[in-house]
């Protein structure tokens, strides 16, 4: 596997890709489908963004439409806000690797908490491509491209 030189590159094919499937999993995990649905798993799609162990917030314009902490009901509007959106650019701050994922003039944005590399659960978020690689970032500024079956 050749990997490559930076979480923005390994994330560069979710570009382009609108968003479908936004929910809210357990606690304050997201996830977020994208490219057509996994013959195996319908409900997944070829691209599968598991917002993971993060702070996060959505933003639509000048508005907050949700944070981690809000009520269910709130990031489930966020959520469906997204739905439908193509991802129109991955921004990465150094060194924490928090991430602003934009569609259009909407954001998700995420937030490290966790900075232990040697916690090897405490990614900020999780891309499974369609290619059996995850991408894994944090924590802190740790990330790396693994085959899915070792993430």
């Amino acid at each position: 596997m050749n990997q490559p030189a930076t979480p923005e590159a390994a994330a560069a094919d979710l570009i382009g890709r609108s968003a479908w499937g936004a929910r809210q999993g357990h606690g304050s995990f997201l996830d977020l489908q994208f490219g057509p649905a996994r013959e195996a798993d319908p409900k997944r799609g070829a691209f599968h963004l598991w917002i993971y162990q993060c702070a996060w917030r959505i933003e639509h314009g000048a508005e907050l439409g949700a944070g981690s902490e809000d009520s269910h009901d709130r990031i489930e509007a966020a959520l469906a806000r997204l739905n439908g959106r193509a991802v129109t650019a991955i921004t990465l701050q150094r060194p924490s690797l928090s991430t602003t994922f934009e569609f259009g003039d909407s954001r998700l944005i995420t937030f490290e908490t966790a900075t232990d590399p040697a916690d090897d659960h405490a990614e900020q978020w999780l891309l499974f491509r369609p290619d059996d690689l995850v991408l894994g970032v944090g924590p802190g500024s740790a990330w790396q491209l693994s085959p899915a079956d070792q993430a």
